[in-house]
């Protein structure tokens, strides 16, 4: 299923914990606010959060989605950070993937993943990434930025 919900005015609840579908959350960063928003995928490896850039995207709230897309493709020049905590994947022996995509010189992001425990791949973008990760065996590619 793809879910794709509102202004960031309140907080939301997604449990998807029992389906078997590939589960696709759908926001804005700055509608992902402090850890309020609970957004839990399915029981595929396939779950995914596309987070359209600009702003703070707060995903403490987030787990069993092992893929989250920045798209930086509305505007140049948007600065993203995106707050993670350990529970982000949270599916036994499953990878996170962060990939920024169409990003521009102008465009920066600062991935705070500190405490994540899984195993993440991070796929930075042409501007000026930072990135933190965790303590699993993680991989940077930093594509330009």
């Amino acid at each position: 299923g793809h879910l794709q919900w509102g202004q960031g005015i309140q907080n939301d609840i997604i449990d998807a914990t029992k389906s078997g579908a590939v589960i696709t959350f759908q926001a804005l960063a700055g509608d992902l606010t402090g850890g309020a928003d609970l957004l839990t995928g399915g029981t595929t490896t396939n779950d995914v959060i596309n987070i359209t850039a600009g702003g703070t995207a707060d995903l403490n709230g987030l787990t069993r989605v092992e893929t989250i897309v920045i798209d930086n493709d509305l505007v140049a020049g948007e600065n993203t950070v995106v707050n993670l905590d350990a529970l982000a994947a949270e599916v036994d022996g499953s990878l996170l993937t962060i990939t920024v995509k169409d990003s521009t010189s102008a465009d920066t992001v600062t991935i705070n993943g500190a405490t994540v425990t899984e195993n993440v791949t991070v796929n930075g973008g042409a501007g000026v990434d930072q990135i933190t990760t965790g303590s699993g065996v993680d991989t940077i590619n930093g594509n330009g930025g």
